[in-house]
């Protein structure tokens, strides 16, 4: 559709799809598709359909439209899915198992989540057997699983890559199916001994596209190769692992066909649509079997390596809709036209790699206005809270209260990725769990007024939420410093272990106070003067701990992960005025190595108060 000057032009078009092609797939020229069986296949049946209605009853025309014509309506305690929030529920992802799951139950509850989700319960990808490691009883062991949190008000839910296919699956080896994705055929120039090694083939433009696995089979054989060598009408396959991914190797007949896989870079393999239908069919039995009830359909877009573009995609998903004998929430990292009706929302991975403030913050913003043109649930993301590594600090609360308000700005819910290690070592994880059920049950209340759902969106703003009582919050607008840097190892000749700064504050309050050490050595005694006044923590801190001052005048030592080492009685108060301030910092240096110290300083204004309709 194209909005024009003076109107709006519509092009609409029907592919038949009942013959062998050779077409364009991933950026590769001339690749094999091979041709959809049945009506599917035929531009015969193809319709359109247009329906006009005002901008605000377009959603509930839509749901109306569904019925009227047997499409996808999935509903959540009777209500639409497209209009009932709890389709923008929030869940937590982690990587439990059966003999821990009491523990994350337990989490789970205290952070207000519905929905638990495993984030890799597979041991392969096709057949979808279970990985014992998360059960060794197989789909009655998920089903007991699931009757459990069912019984405490949670619902299960785990993650696969939609048609992405392991070297480990049953469809590979150690007889592959003939049903694996081909980009095409390969010629041999001469018949094969079954140690051969270095292949020759005719020239062939499937290599034009750098592949993972460099994958090939012959009959019943995989075969991989290195490296290729140009020989001008002819191509030298080098390095090649005959009876690859534990397929048996034989001699084969030049006459015999030589297919050249498709594959990605997971390392994983592709079904054609034939078995790719065996996929959705195993995913639905696993619903229905375990009374799973959500399922991500990431790497959707694996289905159109068939060649088939969105009807792949639709195609798996509404197979396997189709078959479920209960709802399941469902979503996917992107939306398609069609997918719409069976989708409850979308959702998507992060990389790890960033920290939580900068994990694609301008993709997760610009979403929600798709969301909102889509007449779509609208979702965040994924956040990941982490235990210190080399790379990061401990996710802190100040980093979840910054997702968390991006979440009540936006009215949109988020997956908490919080691995059971995690759970079981970050030592402020209640603490952060509770903060999750505080925000979002405010969220899900529709508490926030529009004005503050403005400020509240705003990335470049840190809030901070206090429950006064099970009604009453109070929503408080923080001031988070940058880093401020003392090395003691770099003080003037005569100079006390200590620096001077200037330090800025749109609010006359109390400050907190975030101090880390790091680097090999130990400091003792800390303290902060401003024209305020001084404060002094009577204690000693050592490389990559934490002295934790909070708002209501608690002070703790702590590990890289938050876990309390000592309590501190602090002496004096820590006040800042409103505007630039110089503060003196000052440590005595207890060990021969002279550490960094590391320190960010918080202070908040006039709070808002928010009461929980129920």
């Amino acid at each position: 559709a194209a909005d024009i000057s003076d109107g709006t032009v519509f092009h609409f078009s029907a592919r038949r799809r009942n013959k062998q092609e050779y077409r364009q797939v991933q950026g590769l020229n001339n690749s094999l598709v091979l041709p959809v069986e049945g009506a599917d296949g035929l531009i015969k049946g193809a319709k359109i359909a247009f329906f006009g209605s005002k901008n605000t009853e377009a959603l509930a025309r839509i749901g109306e439209i569904e019925l009227e014509q047997g499409l996808p309506h999935p509903l959540f305690d009777g209500e639409w899915g497209k209009t009932a929030r709890a389709a923008m529920k929030s869940y937590l992802i982690s990587d439990f198992s059966e003999n821990n799951f009491d523990m994350i139950l337990d989490k789970a509850k205290i952070a207000g989540f519905k929905y638990v989700y495993h984030s890799g319960p597979f041991l392969d990808w096709g057949h979808f057997n279970w990985d014992p490691k998360f059960t060794k009883s197989g789909d009655e062991g998920v089903r007991k699983m699931v009757d459990k949190a069912k019984a405490e008000g949670i619902a299960v839910g785990v993650h696969t890559l939609s048609n992405f296919m392991t070297t480990n699956d049953a469809y590979v080896t150690p007889v592959p199916t003939e049903h694996l994705l081909k980009q095409g055929v390969l010629s041999l120039t001469a018949d094969l001994d079954k140690d051969q090694t270095e292949i020759t083939i005719k020239k062939s433009s499937l290599f034009d596209r750098p592949m993972t696995l460099n994958a090939m089979q012959i009959d019943q054989e995989l075969i991989t190769y290195g490296n290729t060598e140009d020989k001008g009408e002819t191509l030298l396959l080098k390095n090649c692992k005959r009876g690859a991914y534990g397929t048996t190797a034989t001699a084969h007949s030049q006459k015999t066909p030589l297919y050249k896989l498709w594959d990605y870079p997971y390392k994983t393999l592709f079904p054609d649509l034939v078995l790719q239908d065996k996929f959705s069919d195993r995913l639905a039995e696993i619903m229905n079997k375990t009374g799973l009830c959500q399922i991500s359909f990431d790497g959707l877009e694996g289905c159109s390596y068939t060649g088939q573009d969105e009807y792949a995609n639709n195609r798996f998903v509404y197979r396997w809709y189709n078959q479920l004998n209960h709802n399941v929430l469902n979503d996917a990292s992107r939306l398609s036209h069609n997918l719409w009706h069976i989708h409850t929302r979308m959702n998507w991975g992060e990389p790890w790699g960033e920290a939580m403030r900068t994990g694609q913050v301008e993709n997760r913003i610009k979403n929600q206005a798709f969301f909102k043109r889509n007449l779509f649930p609208r979702m965040l993301g994924w956040f990941l809270i982490r235990l210190a590594d080399r790379n990061f600090e401990c996710s802190s609360l100040e980093d979840l209260e910054w997702a968390l308000s991006e979440s009540a700005g936006f009215d949109a819910g988020y997956a908490m990725t919080i691995n059971s290690n995690t759970l079981r070592r970050h030592g402020q994880i209640d603490k952060l769990l509770e903060t999750i059920k505080n925000w979002d049950k405010l969220r899900e209340a529709e508490a926030f007024t529009e004005e503050q759902k403005t400020l509240l969106r705003d990335p470049l703003t840190e809030w901070h939420l206090e429950k006064v009582s099970e009604e009453n919050y109070n929503l408080y607008p923080l001031h988070i410093s940058k880093h401020y840097r003392c090395n003691l190892a770099e003080m003037q000749p005569g100079q006390p272990g200590g620096a001077d700064w200037s330090w800025e504050s749109p609010y006359e309050s109390m400050y907190a106070i975030r101090l880390k050490v790091d680097g090999d050595g130990t400091i003792k005694d800390p303290s902060f003067t401003t024209p305020k006044g001084v404060i002094k923590f009577p204690c000693e801190i050592s490389d990559r701990q934490y002295l934790l001052y909070t708002f209501d005048g608690k002070a703790v030592v702590t590990d890289k992960n938050y876990n309390v080492i000592s309590e501190v009685q602090p002496q004096g108060k820590a006040l800042l005025p409103a505007g630039s301030s110089a503060v003196a910092f000052s440590c005595e240096q207890t060990s021969e190595d002279a550490p960094e110290v590391i320190i960010r300083y918080i202070t908040k204004g006039t709070p808002e108060g928010i009461r929980l309709n129920k």
